[in-house]
């Protein structure tokens, strides 16, 4: 009997724990420098027991070079509010990916450099209209143009 309240109190201390740091989305982040492209793979697991939604969008990442935040230059355009439409739905224990190009985004600096990128942990749940607090996630890579950057705005 004292084994099975143990358990019981073990397992409600971990929901709550898991409740307190609100993560439903175990995410991760890949940069790799394919010829003279930065591509940064995102990837996201639901770890919750039920549906989550994510932005089909480019995911909020930072790029720092010294600890200073490297300047967007992607396309920055006005738009309303997010519909559901704008999010796909992942199921308990689903995946999605989003691989996309972000060398035109950043003002990457001419010759050799070691960039910070940072993934955003936080997750808005369009459904519920609650934010979540998660997790962020950090890499370093190295890339080197000799290209001046493109200004799109």
């Amino acid at each position: 009997m004292k084994y099975i309240m143990l358990l019981i109190i073990l397992s409600i201390c971990h929901s709550s724990f898991a409740d307190d740091l609100n993560t439903f989305v175990e995410k991760s982040l890949q940069i790799t420098v394919e010829k003279d492209s930065v591509i940064a793979l995102a990837s996201y697991k639901n770890i919750s027991n039920e549906n989550i939604y994510i932005l089909k969008d480019r995911p909020n990442i930072y790029i720092y070079l010294n600890n200073k935040s490297v300047d967007f230059i992607g396309v920055i355009y006005k738009r309303s509010e997010p519909t559901i439409d704008d999010y796909q739905k992942i199921p308990p224990k689903g995946k999605a990916f989003r691989k996309f190009d972000i060398t035109n985004y950043f003002y990457f600096k001419q010759g050799l450099h070691t960039y910070k990128a940072v993934l955003t942990g936080g997750y808005v749940d369009p459904i519920k209209d609650v934010f979540f607090y998660g997790k962020s996630k950090t890499i370093f890579f190295n890339y080197k143009t000799d290209k001046k950057p493109i200004h799109d705005n």
